[in-house]
């Protein structure tokens, strides 16, 4: 008997859940980040080629591991910065989903204004960590890829003899350090110097770049976006102003208490079932 209660309880959660839980917002800024990129990408004349994990140290086994890692990085970069620019209980209005050019419908979310960065391997280009249009955001149409990051030239300019073989946390930086970095390029934020920066918590600045001063060792680290640092030639750039102007404010979704409080119901009747 307690079974078909405990049953009918759970199912009324879950439409409780569903009924009062906060959606995805239709109309944030969506990034579908393509970790397979196939297509010819605009800065290159040969089609990418897959991101292959195993030049780290890792197994192919572990490459969703890897990507997961990542995306969760590239999500709090954005997510969870503490600054007065961004009161209490709000976020950056942007959303990130890994996905496939062209596969909107399963990616992205209803979301009108999404755009594509491909990660992956570079083949045909020897220099760049990653390349991105200086606010693509406002000059390009919904569904145009943006920005890429090479991880075969990441491997090879700054883990290979830096980097520890098979270390998560390193190769995690690593990628989104870069990959955080294109991505804001796209909404206007310019390169900055690590020297003289503010971030919230002292790490440095993601807009930096080692043709000013950052280190490469320090691209194995974690960084941050900041309130100041300097743009040669230009002045001081407040990235993370910058990025709530160019991208707007939402209000961090929380657990409805209503669901919280079915639920504290559900492990009650079930308790007093079992007990009979």
């Amino acid at each position: 008997m307690y079974r078909f209660a405990l049953s009918a309880l759970a199912s009324a959660l879950l439409f409780i859940v569903i009924a009062v839980s906060p959606t995805k917002r239709a109309n944030a800024l969506t990034f579908v980040i393509d970790f397979d990129p196939v297509a010819q990408f605009s800065f290159n004349t040969t089609p990418m080629s897959a991101f292959d994990v195993t030049p780290y140290g890792l197994t192919a086994g572990q490459r969703n591991t890897v990507i997961s890692s990542i995306m969760t990085e590239l999500k709090n970069d954005f997510h969870n910065i503490v600054s007065p620019s961004i009161p209490v209980g709000m976020q950056l209005d942007v959303d990130f989903v890994q996905g496939a050019f062209g596969d909107l419908g399963a990616t992205a979310g209803g979301d009108s204004e999404y755009y594509y960065i491909v990660v992956g391997e570079a083949n045909n280009i020897s220099e760049p960590l990653g390349e991105a249009f200086t606010d693509g955001v406002s000059a390009f149409g919904a569904g145009a890829v943006l920005g890429a990051v090479y991880t075969d030239n990441i491997f090879t300019d700054v883990f290979n003899g830096l980097g520890t073989p098979g270390d998560l946390s390193e190769i995690t930086h690593v990628i989104n350090g870069t990959l955080a970095h294109e991505i804001a390029h796209t909404v206007n934020l310019q390169h900055c110097a690590v020297a003289g920066s503010v971030t919230p918590t002292g790490l440095n600045p993601i807009m930096a770049t080692g043709a000013i001063d950052l280190p490469n060792a320090a691209r194995l680290l974690d960084r941050e976006f900041g309130s100041s640092c300097t743009v040669p030639s230009v002045g001081t750039q407040n990235s993370i102003q910058v990025l709530v102007n160019e991208i707007g404010l939402r209000e961090i979704p929380e657990p409805a208490s209503i669901a919280l409080l079915a639920l504290g119901l559900v492990g009650f009747r079930f308790m007093r079932y079992r007990a009979n």
